[in-house]
């Protein structure tokens, strides 16, 4: 991967959980909660994507039971298809997940690497993949099957002791892309991995930059790193500039009992590299409450002539909430911009700050045709935050839910229609 776009992927990853849960949450399926007893009046639920690409992903499923291996494979590579095209949640993902964990111990490896390039596309994953993938994951004689088992079961959520202990071992591999991919699986996992704190801290000196980097974003998504503190501060002064930001967001993430190194953190306020500039300036905002200084960042990260960093900064500014609320007018500004990536994190922000003015929900609106079906999603959401009774906002909804062109828009919309009747 070209060593720039890697950079910008790595410094928009810190924050792309944001992103990622509140689009998860308006995926078909995954916001279809709602049970048939809380429904008002009896009324049908609205069909997810789930529901009804169910036979269809049913008849998959019995494919990967073929006594054919090529068309298991063929099974399991339309799955992984499927899946990353749509994300599917609920019955549907389960059944399939656990279709395709039988195929991890298939007898053809193509099958086997079909199956577990499946599974990293399914959240969560089965509980039944588990011991399959632990197998796999310590299998030096496949490297392939290896790294794919090592990073789906980051995936699994579940910090196990064994599963901690073949991640913290992978990070004392010869190979430094099996240590990355291991340090990348821990900060899946996330906060219950605390007990790999200390093998982090140790990759956080590795001769891989890339591990090095890793570690750090691990470090910001494990609870209780504030052993990891002192290393932290030190990878401040790394050469690499995206090495620093990675630094800089871990130590924010560690909260208010970072305190005492904010000031280390102010240095970085003048640092050459906008986006460790921003990522300090955030972390700041987390340890010390000052919005003022990111705000004061951040604002002015949204005129940056690179995209990638006014989708950053604003990606940032979501992450502040009602925070934020003096950077509505640069927010509305930053709509003129027709980069998929920056109006989606545009939509996020002032989707979160409540009620706005008409001139900058008629900026929004004029962007609900957008032609990336998940920024019509961003956008579709964040009206219905801003202004879940405006005609203006429900006829678009409904015009969304029946004629958009994209299924996963017309259910996002759906989904909202059922939900604003569940809130009546």
């Amino acid at each position: 991967m070209d060593v720039i776009v890697r950079s910008v992927f790595i410094a928009l990853a810190f924050v792309s959980a944001l992103t990622s849960s509140h689009l998860r949450a308006q995926i078909p399926g995954r916001s279809e909660r709602v049970s048939k007893q809380n429904r008002p009046n009896g009324e049908p639920r609205v069909k997810g994507i789930s529901d009804v690409r169910a036979p269809e992903v049913s008849l998959i499923v019995d494919k990967l039971r073929d006594h054919d291996p090529k068309v298991r494979a063929d099974a399991a590579f339309r799955l992984h298809e499927d899946f990353l095209t749509l994300p599917l949640s609920g019955s549907v993902a389960e059944m399939a997940s656990d279709a395709l964990s039988e195929c991890l111990v298939d007898p053809d490896r193509h099958v086997r690497l079909h199956a577990g390039i499946a599974l990293s596309t399914i959240e969560p994953i089965s509980p039944k993949a588990i011991p399959a993938l632990l197998k796999l994951a310590e299998n030096d004689n496949d490297k392939d099957l290896r790294e794919i088992a090592l990073r789906v079961l980051g995936k699994s959520h579940r910090a196990s002791e064994a599963l901690i202990s073949v991640l913290t071992k992978g990070l004392k591999d010869t190979d430094p892309h099996i240590r990355e991919i291991c340090a990348d699986a821990i900060g899946e996992i996330g906060p219950t991995a605390a007990s790999a704190i200390r093998p982090l801290i140790v990759t956080l000196s590795d001769e891989s930059r890339y591990v090095r980097i890793s570690s750090a974003q691990a470090l910001a998504r494990v609870e209780h790193a504030h052993e990891a503190l002192g290393p932290l501060v030190e990878a401040l002064s790394d050469r690499d500039a995206t090495m620093r930001l990675s630094a800089a967001y871990a130590i924010g993430s560690i909260g208010p009992s970072a305190k005492p190194r904010v000031d280390r953190l102010r240095r970085m306020l003048v640092d050459q590299d906008s986006r460790v500039r921003c990522i300090a300036a955030f972390s700041i905002w987390k340890i010390d409450n000052d919005s003022d200084i990111a705000l004061r960042i951040l604002v002015k990260a949204l005129e940056d002539p690179d995209f990638s960093i006014r989708a950053l900064a604003a990606h940032l500014l979501a992450d502040m909430g009602t925070s934020a609320k003096p950077a509505i007018s640069a927010l509305a500004k930053a709509l003129k911009d027709d980069s998929p990536d920056e109006v989606s994190c545009v939509a996020v922000a002032l989707g979160r700050l409540g009620r706005l003015s008409i001139p900058t929900i008629s900026a929004l609106i004029l962007k609900v045709d957008h032609e990336n079906p998940l920024v019509r999603i961003h956008i579709l959401q964040a009206l219905i935050k801003i202004d879940p009774t405006s005609r203006d906002v429900l006829r678009i909804v409904y015009r969304l839910s029946k004629h958009d062109p994209d299924a996963s828009v017309r259910c996002a919309a759906r989904n909202s229609i059922l939900l604003l009747r569940e809130n009546k």
